[in-house]
């Protein structure tokens, strides 16, 4: 009986395997079909550059140019106060002072080191 069966089944394997080829052979283009199709699917659904990490981009993007948006009024103001503070030359010894320590010909600096209070 279970020779029978597999008798069966390898008759019915080599119909549908005649038959399979050809109905391809009537129809060449199938395989090139097929490949594109492969083809398209591994480009767009595998690999990094596929169509998931594309939109995972997308709204990186947006977060980006939402944060952006929020941050521009802060950086031209603060933007347009160091134009003016830099134009005056009194702002700049200023600051050559305290942040270069810098100094006039014939003064001293005296750095005192700052320490938290002790209470």
């Amino acid at each position: 009986m279970r020779h029978l069966l597999g008798q069966i089944l390898s008759d019915r394997y080599r119909q549908t395997k005649t038959s399979i080829q050809a109905w391809l052979a009537d129809r060449p283009y199938v395989k090139y079909l097929a490949t594109g199709i492969v083809v398209i699917g591994f480009v767009l659904f595998a690999g990094e550059r596929d169509v998931f990490a594309y939109y995972r981009l997308l709204s990186r993007e947006q977060e980006l140019r939402d944060e952006l948006e929020v941050l521009r009024p802060a950086y031209e103001a603060d933007s347009l106060s160091m134009e003016e503070f830099l134009r005056n030359p009194n702002n700049i010894e200023h600051i050559a002072r305290e942040q270069y320590l810098m100094k006039l010909p014939g003064e001293e600096i005296f750095l005192v080191p700052r320490t938290p209070s002790k209470k």
